[in-house]
């Protein structure tokens, strides 16, 4: 069989690389990021082609083959040095299923000038999140002429929430909108009964949130072959997001003193953030729920995972995972401090990430939003992480399903009690709340700043038959006996108090308020007692 041999006898060398920013960002829906620019790169989803030209000194024909030379970015570390060579077939449109790489030649054009082709790379669905470099390009001949340039081309590989196939595939527009392509947002805080908020720009776009996002993996211990798992790339910022196990992004802070640092209360976004971050390395002071959340969100998108901020009300932190948040008073009821580690939050903070979760069931029971909680309450496999725990398995009281169902069911499901310690250590039940947990979960609504309430999409309602049956699964799961949610008693505080005021004051002048008290427990009327 006679070959072909190639017009050019020279030497070939690449000029240069042509990125089609707009083209590829527009299909990809990465048009927005601040890092598609010829230094620091080309942002592309999974699972979706690409196209880069490539312009060489001398003519290229349709029988030189290119080799591209392809790197992840290991970020200084040996167990993250991965390479390959990705090769154009000389069948064309022929994928190579035997090729590792993550990124592979589809087509190759020839432009009309000869000097210019354009490479159609190709991902699976399925590929490593990650920064890869194109590090060279090479022209291979017919007569065994194998010309090479080094290059330093960076692709940064992030989720597809567009793809139907990805894990993470969102399928309502207006929510992709929302929970991936939204910069800005809001948070919400105060309590079930004055309910506030406050803008905050999330800067998923920005230099370097991205970039930044990547680093906490690579400085995490999940290998990068789970990059791709949007699983456990979720469950891997939760605990990256603090500082605590790992030195990741953020200190919390809860002591009211934020000398050397900034008051969490000062931070209006993620990026001054995640800047400070990026640039020394170190944990940034500091934070506290709702930056932390802020702080995911702004990650999570950055990386493609559809991500929403959530707020709790009248938050439960159960530290012993039997789903009752325990008081104790001695017998004069005063509180027994060193025993009362369990409390309620007036509003706690945390994220939903959108994804598949065929670890749990293939049939897609627990697919959609899961929680995730990037504040250090309690570890998790020796950790300080929590989630991704599906909602839909937390409003069953499936709390034995990965990850730590138990802890967030608590969060929005505990049953508060309170006990009396005698002398003799016996312990006496004084109080019972089911129904104070877990009240006016909130998150921006879609489309608008307006508040949407989501606590339908963690429990039933209080007290229908379907709620009763979800605490009793939850119950049955842990082997306790929490609450009793039937009890009519149990539905009712022991006190109740009122305030009269008069309707109208003068500044300056004295205010008498009368304060009522009723209670049916005699004995705490008592003027020797009081109560827990």
């Amino acid at each position: 069989m006679q070959v072909k041999m190639s017009a050019a006898e020279k030497p070939i060398k690449l000029l240069g690389v042509n990125p089609h920013f707009r083209h590829n960002g527009f299909h990809h829906y990465t048009e927005q990021y601040d890092i598609n620019t010829e230094h620091t790169g080309l942002v592309v989803r999974r699972g979706a082609p690409f196209r880069l030209d490539f312009r060489f000194d001398n003519d290229i024909d349709d029988y030189d083959l290119l080799t591209v030379h392809l790197a992840a970015e290991d970020y200084g570390a040996e167990h993250l040095k991965f390479q390959w060579k990705v090769k154009e077939s000389p069948r064309k449109f022929l994928l190579d299923d035997t090729n590792s790489a993550p990124i592979q030649i589809f087509r190759v054009i020839q432009k009309a000038d000869k000097r210019t082709v354009t490479v159609i790379f190709y991902s699976r669905v399925n590929a490593v999140v990650s920064k890869y470099n194109i590090t060279g390009v090479s022209v291979w001949r017919s007569r065994n002429e194998y010309f090479s340039t080094e290059i330093n081309f960076p692709i940064y590989l992030i989720f597809n929430p567009f793809h139907e196939d990805d894990l993470v595939y969102m399928t309502k527009e207006d929510e992709r909108q929302e929970y991936v392509l939204q910069d800005e947002g809001r948070v919400y805080f105060g309590s079930s009964r004055k309910i506030g908020s406050r803008p905050w720009y999330f800067a998923q776009f920005e230099n370097p949130v991205l970039s930044c996002a990547l680093l906490l993996l690579a400085k995490s211990s999940l290998k990068w072959e789970n990059w791709g798992d949007p699983v456990l790339v979720a469950r891997t910022l939760s605990a990256m997001v603090n500082n605590v196990d790992d030195d990741g992004l953020l200190v919390g802070n809860w002591s009211g003193n934020y000398s050397g640092g900034v008051a969490p209360t000062e931070w209006k976004g993620s990026l001054r953030i995640i800047e400070e971050y990026f640039r020394t390395q170190t944990p940034v002071q500091f934070g506290q729920c709702w930056v932390f959340s802020g702080c995911m969100t702004s990650l999570a998108r950055s990386l493609g995972i559809p991500c929403r901020s959530v707020t709790n009300f009248d938050s439960a932190h159960d530290t012993d995972a039997n789903l009752t948040v325990d008081n104790y008073f001695d017998d004069s009821y005063m509180p027994i401090t060193d025993r009362n580690s369990d409390s309620v939050w007036n509003f706690h903070v945390w994220n939903d990430l959108w994804m598949r979760r065929p670890d749990l069931a293939e049939n897609g029971e627990f697919d959609g939003w899961q929680a995730i909680d990037a504040t250090p309450q309690e570890t998790s496999e020796d950790i300080y992480q929590t989630g991704p725990c599906s909602l839909n398995a937390i409003k069953r009281g499936l709390v034995n399903l990965q990850f730590d169902g138990k802890f967030v069911f608590a969060e929005v499901n505990a049953c508060i009690k309170h006990w009396a310690i005698g002398k003799d250590g016996s312990r006496k039940e004084i109080f019972s709340d089911p129904r104070k947990v877990g009240q006016s979960i909130s998150t921006k609504a879609v489309g608008s700043d307006e508040r949407q309430d989501v606590t339908h999409q963690y429990k039933y309602n209080e007290g229908t038959p379907e709620e009763e049956e979800a605490f009793k699964c939850a119950e049955s799961q842990l082997n306790v006996a929490a609450c009793d949610r039937t009890n009519d008693a149990a539905k009712e505080r022991y006190i109740r108090l009122s305030l009269n005021a008069p309707n109208t004051c003068l500044f300056g002048s004295n205010l008498d308020i009368g304060l009522e008290m009723r209670t049916n427990l005699n004995r705490w009327c008592n003027s020797s007692t009081r109560p827990p």
